[in-house]
C-alpha cells in the first residue's frame, strides 16, 4: 500500500499543468486627470481612495495577472464566432468565479506611497484586425466594476499582434506601439466621473505558474491519504 501511495503522489507531482497564471509588474507616469462628464482636464483631483490625492506627473506602480485558461465568452463577441476563426473581430474572456487574479497599482508622489488599490480581474477584451478601415490589434485587461474601473490597454496598429483572437502567451512593449494604464471612480464631493491615465514605462513578466488540474490535485490528495492512513495502522 505504501508503494501505491508513493506512485500516486509522484504521478501527481510530474502530471503536466494545462493552465498557467502570468504575472505582470508595470510603472507609468499619470500624464492626464480628467472630469469624464465635462470633457475637461483638472490635472489634479481627490482619488478613489478617501483622503488621497492624484495628480499629473505622479508615478504609478503595479501588478496584473491572469490565467491562460480563461473561458471564452462567445456573448460579448463579434458575432459569437469562436477565438480560432479566422474572420477579424472582437473576443471577451471571462475569469473563474473563484480566481485570485487581480489588478493592484501604487501611487506615488516624489517617492512617497500615497494610495494603493487593488481589484479583481473583471475580463481580457481581444481584438484582432476588427475594423477593415484601421488593421489594430488590441488587448485589454479590465478589473473592477463601473466606476470604479483600472484598464490595461496594448495596442498594435500593424494589426499582426494577436492572430485570431487568442489569449497571448505573453506581453511586451516591444511588440505593441501604443501601451496605457486608465482608471475611473466617481469623485465623492460633486460625484464626477473621473479618470486618470498614462502610457506604460515598463511592463515585465515575474512570474509563470502551473495551475495543476482538478485530476491532479485528486491523485496527490489520494497519495498523501493513503500514506497518512498507512501510519496510523504501523503505529496502531
Amino acid at each position: 500500500m505504501k508503494y501505491i501511495a508513493t506512485a500516486l503522489t509522484a504521478l501527481a507531482l510530474c502530471a503536466p499543468a494545462q493552465a498557467k497564471v502570468h504575472v505582470f509588474e508595470f510603472t507609468t507616469t499619470i500624464e492626464s486627470v480628467r472630469n469624464v462628464f465635462q470633457q475637461t482636464e483638472e490635472g489634479v483631483s481627490t482619488g478613489s481612495v478617501p483622503g488621497s490625492v492624484v495628480a499629473v506627473d505622479q508615478q504609478v506602480v503595479g501588478r496584473f495577472s491572469y490565467d491562460s485558461e480563461m473561458a471564452f465568452d462567445p456573448n460579448y463577441s463579434t458575432y459569437g464566432q469562436l477565438p480560432d476563426a479566422t474572420a477579424p473581430g472582437g473576443y471577451t474572456y471571462q475569469p473563474a468565479p473563484a480566481t485570485a487574479d487581480r489588478l493592484t497599482f501604487t501611487v506615488y508622489d516624489k517617492g512617497v506611497p500615497t494610495s494603493s488599490e487593488s481589484r479583481a480581474l473583471s475580463h481580457i477584451r481581444i481584438e484582432n484586425d476588427m475594423y477593415s478601415w484601421d488593421p489594430l490589434d488590441r488587448f485589454m485587461l479590465g478589473a473592477g466594476g463601473w466606476p470604479f474601473s483600472t484598464y490595461i490597454i496594448l495596442d498594435n496598429s500593424a494589426g499582426t499582434w494577436l492572430p485570431n483572437g487568442e489569449l497571448p502567451l505573453r506581453l511586451s512593449l516591444g511588440d505593441v506601439n501604443r501601451a496605457e494604464f486608465s482608471h475611473t471612480w466617481l469623485r465623492t464631493s460633486d460625484n464626477a466621473l473621473m479618470s486618470m491615465t498614462g502610457r506604460l514605462h515598463s511592463l515585465t513578466e515575474i512570474d509563470v505558474s502551473p495551475v495543476p488540474e482538478p485530476g491532479t490535485w485528486a491523485m496527490l490528495l489520494g497519495g498523501l491519504g493513503i500514506l497518512g492512513f498507512s501510519a496510523r495502522r504501523k503505529r496502531a
